[in-house]
């Protein structure tokens, strides 16, 4: 970061924009498919309109940019354990880097071979991203503020703000995780059998 001082800031009216897009585009789907719309976004399942023509590249963005998120953190956890990290890598040969490239393609097939493999794989993957959200976007940011500064030292507005993020983290993981389960067994109340 080139201005640390600039950082609540920054975070403010990026958290603004993102609720703005949320807000503008749960609506939409809310509007066209009812509570069909919270459980999972799976795009051919929408009907066919101008609006969720419109939602299709926020969906494939959405997806484009999250899925390295996500391989990026499992990849790293495997070469930190496998001590294949860059800088170990770039004292040892090209072979290492080699490795690497093919432990992350690994991860990559195995992946999309579960896709293929698994009967609705985009529900069950949908339920673990929403189990996986709650903590990494919710609980875990919140629970790390109140450990680095300590819950004594922290005003009473960062304690009832990170209370209030951990009880919204904690309420999205019970009742999305649950609604996506339900999704995956019964299917939605417009496609039962899907």
């Amino acid at each position: 970061m080139l201005f640390p001082k600039s950082w609540p800031v920054v975070l403010l009216f990026g958290s603004l924009a993102m609720s703005v897009v949320y807000a503008l585009f749960g609506s939409g789907i809310y509007y066209y498919i009812g509570d069909g719309g919270s459980i999972a976004n799976v795009p051919y399942q929408h009907p066919y309109n101008p609006l969720t023509i419109a939602t299709y590249p926020f969906i494939l963005f959405h997806a484009i940019i999250m899925v390295p998120i996500y391989f990026y953190v499992i990849s790293f956890d495997w070469e930190t354990a496998f001590n294949m990290h860059r800088i170990v890598v770039a004292r040892r040969a090209v072979s290492l880097k080699i490795l690497r490239i093919a432990l992350r393609s690994c991860l990559w097939l195995g992946v999309l071979f579960c896709a293929v493999v698994i009967p609705r794989s985009f529900a069950v993957f949908n339920t673990l991203s929403i189990f996986s959200s709650s903590f990494a976007l919710y609980i875990i940011p919140a629970a790390c503020y109140l450990h680095l500064y300590g819950w004594r030292s922290c005003n009473i507005v960062e304690k009832i703000g990170s209370v209030v993020v951990i009880f919204v983290g904690i309420s999205t993981l019970i009742f999305g995780t649950l609604g996506s389960l339900l999704y995956v067994l019964y299917g939605s109340r417009s496609n039962p059998q899907f």
